[in-house]
């Protein structure tokens, strides 16, 4: 996957951070976002573990913007739906986090649980976000508004 993000974003200084069999995790210093390629299907305990670990790479370079990048899930499950609806999201705030970027799925049915995710932190106004299709688009919107800030 690493040679997949320095294609995803060229001209970029990545720094791995973590990495498993469901995710690899990036601190982009640059620019100071994290970024975080999740991998095949949701599986309750690594999707947590991952996402849980993306927090703590927030914290660690003081970040406050997070990419995760969804082209390459498959499903999401309904638990992991709502753990993120009802645990993640406050702890995601807790540590900072004022933006993420979703890079969505080609698969429709992870998808459909990916805009349902980002339609319920949008009601919940937890921090803006944005859907992308590729992760140069989530990049320059995620760059642009760290620009003016």
């Amino acid at each position: 996957m690493e040679a997949t993000l320095q294609k995803l974003l060229p001209n970029k200084e990545t720094v791995l951070v973590s990495k498993d069999n469901c995710a690899e995790i990036y601190h982009l210093p640059d620019s100071n976002i994290v970024y975080v390629l999740m991998q095949g299907l949701s599986k309750n305990q690594c999707y947590r573990l991952n996402v849980d670990r993306s927090l703590s790479v927030l914290q660690r370079f003081k970040a406050t913007c997070l990419i995760m990048d969804f082209s390459n899930l498959m499903l999401m499950s309904a638990d992991d739906q709502k753990w993120i609806e009802d645990v993640w999201q406050k702890q995601a705030v807790e540590a900072g986090l004022k933006q993420m970027a979703a890079i969505m799925p080609d698969n429709l049915f992870a998808a459909l649980s990916i805009n349902k995710l980002t339609a319920n932190i949008k009601i919940n106004n937890s921090f803006e976000s944005a859907s992308f299709m590729d992760s140069s688009d989530a990049y320059s919107w995620l760059s642009s508004s760290l620009a003016t800030s």
